[in-house]
């Protein structure tokens, strides 16, 4: 099971708001898997994310290397 395709790094984000209300977002996942191996990719993103400093965490992530980190050590 491998994070590093669903794990783009954007550290400028991607506005999906408008030029009077911006909505960047610097931390997006893209995951597809065979069968149900997605399955465990969402629910370790989703409990680490649970806790928002994780995710403050992620944010400031400067590597894909660094993601997967902080995602691995997820419990």
């Amino acid at each position: 099971l491998s994070l590093h395709d669903a794990l783009p790094i954007l550290p400028k984000g991607v506005d999906f708001g408008n030029a009077d209300d911006p909505k960047v977002a610097t931390v997006l996942f893209g995951i597809a898997g065979i069968g149900n191996e997605h399955l465990e990719i969402i629910q370790k993103i989703s409990i680490f994310c649970a806790d928002v400093d994780n995710v403050i965490k992620l944010a400031d992530a400067q590597s894909e290397e660094e993601v997967i980190r902080l995602l691995d050590g997820a419990e």
